[in-house]
């Protein structure tokens, strides 16, 4: 009976999967919620998002119907086909949308980031300017990658946000690596981490150049680093450039290193905790020759007196910041209680003495808490609608994740089939919502952003449209600076 009812099931979300990418019913399906919410909605905004969701439902009912028809004969193969064309589905769906979403266009830090600094570049050829301090960090990374990409007459921005997203693809392994479990809990476990991870709520991580670099690639170097010191010793030189790669391209880089002795010193690893020390102090007094704190950088704030209020607010920032990637309707009441049970969640897994089981995960779960008291508190924020960034929303989800792998780890083996059928069900409603949600929002950001562009075209000046880009006062001039230097060409 029960067979019955999940093989209609199945027809039927696969029936509805084909009707959403129908234009007319799609529409319809619109007009129908626009009824019952008394509101009209745009649609051709949730269009594009209805569309995604057809695609995946033709997939998820497919692999469904896959499964309940062929397992009991064919259960390896069946096994086979599933995951691989789940994870091939997904991957590909992130390097098509890295490269067709995203076109030659600065954003937001972009403009300082990368062609202001080049404009500087291209007339000095002064390889030395890639230290310089910027604002209040040393875009040391980004830099670099920029001159190289100068020299070889290839700067695009596309090239360094596919770059983040072959990051974030080494984040989803470094998950399969880490997860302890064996047999089929442990594809089982790393299916549903893939569903949570490749979804568009925080399309701008993935989709723009600065945020992608700090955020997706800062995450792989730390995830990294605690992977390899959790191998044996030779891999320690491996661990230690990890967290020095991302000081480069963010001043948040020393929490890894902190948090990195820690590991070290927990692991009773005398000879590597020294080595570990001595090279960060070295690497800590190098960055900071030199460096300046002005009113108007984020760190200044720090030296201010923390008063309790402050702290509630660092804690409230913290909490809707760890739960930023459950916003679907932009609301701060889901955040902050998926933030504080992670916060919970946290110490939980320090009584367990996790750190002993699975150290990579719990440290890199230790490492995004941190990062979210980090931010409030070295930064005067007057708004608790920050942490709900969307850049910001990959942290969350990584937290998430972590938690979910460590669950599974935790709990006996006869509750994890239990657990795994009602996360999988839990991700892809999540999954699916997500994308209709999201995706839309990533694609009219690209259309903005054409009608930017072509705006400066007829005018030479940039006249930002109704969206969230936030550029800087001179980005007209940098952008013509860049333009005449003849290393950044603009769209088409």
């Amino acid at each position: 009976m029960n067979k019955k009812i999940f093989l209609i099931l199945s027809l039927v979300v696969f029936v509805f999967g084909f009707l959403l990418l129908d234009t007319l019913n799609a529409e319809y399906i619109i007009n129908l919620f626009s009824l019952f919410l008394h509101k009209q909605l745009n649609i051709e905004f949730w269009k594009i998002g209805l569309y995604q969701t057809g695609l995946e439902l033709i997939l998820f009912s497919s692999l469904a119907l896959l499964f309940i028809l062929f397992y009991n004969t064919f259960p390896k193969q069946v096994l086979l086909i599933s995951f691989s064309g789940i994870i091939l589905f997904f991957l590909g769906s992130v390097l098509y949308y890295s490269v067709n979403i995203p076109i030659n266009t600065p954003g937001n830090d972009d403009y300082w980031v990368f062609l202001n600094f080049l404009n500087h570049y291209s007339s000095t050829k002064n390889i030395g300017e890639i230290f310089n301090q910027f604002d209040d960090q040393r875009e040391i990374f980004r830099r670099l990658m920029a001159v190289i990409l100068f020299n070889l007459n290839a700067f695009n921005f596309k090239t360094i946000i596919f770059f983040a997203n072959i990051c974030l693809i080494g984040i989803v392994c470094l998950f399969y690596k880490s997860i302890s479990l064996s047999g089929w809990h442990k594809d089982f476990l790393f299916l549903i981490l893939i569903i949570i991870v490749f979804q568009f709520q925080y399309y701008d991580a993935t989709l723009w150049a600065s945020a992608g670099t700090a955020a997706v690639c800062g995450f792989f170097f730390t995830f990294s680093c605690f992977y390899f010191l959790s191998k044996p010793s030779r891999y320690f030189a491996l661990a230690l450039l990890f967290p020095l790669l991302y000081i480069t391209i963010n001043i948040v880089g020393f929490v890894t290193v902190l948090i990195g002795s820690i590991m070290l010193l927990q692991m009773k690893n005398k000879k590597g905790f020294l080595i570990w020390i001595a090279t960060s102090l070295l690497v800590f007094i190098l960055y900071f020759h030199n460096f300046t704190v002005d009113k108007e950088h984020h760190f200044s704030f720090v030296a201010q007196e923390l008063s309790f209020n402050k702290l509630q607010e660092c804690l409230m920032y913290s909490f809707i910041f760890l739960g930023s990637s459950m916003q679907l309707f932009h609301t701060t009441s889901l955040p902050i209680g998926v933030g504080i049970l992670l916060w919970f969640f946290f110490l939980f897994l320090s009584y367990k003495k996790y750190f002993l089981k699975n150290s990579p995960i719990y440290f890199s779960l230790l490492f995004l808490l941190s990062v979210s008291l980090l931010i409030p508190i070295c930064r005067e924020e007057k708004s608790l609608q920050t942490p709900l960034a969307i850049r910001y929303s990959l942290f969350s989800i990584m937290a998430i994740c972590c938690s979910i792998l460590s669950i599974a780890e935790l709990i006996s083996t006869e509750q994890r089939k239990k657990y795994f059928y009602t996360i999988l069900s839990i991700a892809l409603i999540y999954h699916l919502s997500a994308n209709i949600f999201f995706l839309p929002e990533a694609v009219i950001r690209k259309e903005k952003l054409i009608i930017m562009i072509d705006n400066f075209k007829q005018t030479e000046k940039l006249k930002p449209v109704s969206c969230d880009l936030n550029q800087p006062v001179n980005e007209t001039t940098i952008l013509r600076q860049s333009i005449e230097k003849k290393f950044y060409k603009i769209p088409e």
